[in-house]
């Protein structure tokens, strides 16, 4: 799991180690068909639309 933290404002946020920030629950679902998209089985990171020339 890649999560991304973006501070839109223009005040300074302060990240010190210990700090929580993040909460975060997975669940195991069943779906009405079975996913076959683009991430399914990837190893590495796979960088958005707009960035992946960029990256």
């Amino acid at each position: 799991i890649t999560i991304e933290v973006v501070n839109e404002s223009p005040n300074a946020i302060v990240l010190r180690p210990g700090l929580r920030f993040l909460h975060l629950i997975l669940i195991r679902a069943e779906g009405a068909s079975r996913y076959l998209g683009r991430y399914q089985g990837q190893r590495g990171v796979t960088p958005p639309k707009g960035l992946r020339e960029e990256c």
